[in-house]
């Protein structure tokens, strides 16, 4: 049974397949030109894969990462995306983290957004900087409560989390560490992955079975 691989990295989207779990080949390396922070795949179709890209905002392949398009073009939405997280029940809802430190909330499948003002109105976000001058204060990680839809969990660069219950109507700080290094927005049953060159976002079988997902991407530039 092949299983499916698929890597963001510095230079687009690695599609990577295995027939026994062990050896991989590439399959597809698409969106060269972009560095690609986060990759997710839809719970209901293990070919339909969201990538979040440094500076064009989200883009769909359908087809297991062979060809990707832009379903938002020409309409406003997130560009330099860092993080993107699916509701687990509902795969057309998606969360797109930014910077600078921003949400968008897409309804369709990413063909439109909507930004979620309410994390601006914390004061204390404007204040947050970022030690590196190329990079801009982000969105580092967005987590969704497994029973509770509505409740979300927010990380920022660098050490702060903001939590909201009502899907993004509100939000309300929950910690300000002031660390070097922010903590990731994990739930029970999620796995995050940090510190490698690139490492692998999602996982599935051409069944439809999804493996659990282990999302964490390029770190130098974060």
């Amino acid at each position: 049974m092949a299983s499916i691989l698929y890597l963001g990295t510095d230079e687009g989207v690695v599609t990577l397949k295995s027939e026994d779990g062990r050896s991989w080949k590439i399959e597809h390396h698409g969106l060269k030109d972009w560095q690609v922070p986060e990759v997710v795949v839809s719970p209901s179709a293990p070919n339909k894969v969201f990538a979040g890209t440094r500076g064009d905002g989200v883009w769909l392949s359908e087809d297991f990462g062979a060809t990707w398009s832009k379903p938002c073009y020409g309409k406003r939405g997130p560009g330099k995306v860092r993080c993107l997280t699916i509701d687990p029940r509902d795969p057309d809802t998606i969360y797109a983290g930014t910077e600078p430190i921003d949400v968008f909330i897409s309804r369709d499948g990413a063909k439109s957004w909507k930004r979620l003002d309410s994390v601006w109105n914390i004061p204390s976000v404007s204040t947050i900087t970022y030690p590196v001058a190329t990079v801009e204060p982000h969105v580092r990680d967005i987590t969704i409560d497994p029973k509770e839809p509505t409740t979300m969990y927010v990380a920022l660069q660098v050490g702060y989390m903001i939590k909201t219950k009502d899907a993004g109507a509100s939000c309300i700080p929950r910690i300000a560490t002031r660390s070097s290094s922010p903590p990731a927005a994990t739930t029970a049953g999620q796995a995050k992955l940090q510190g490698a060159r690139f490492t692998p976002v999602a996982m599935a079988d051409r069944t439809g079975h999804r493996w659990p997902q282990s999302s964490r991407k390029n770190t130098q530039s974060r």
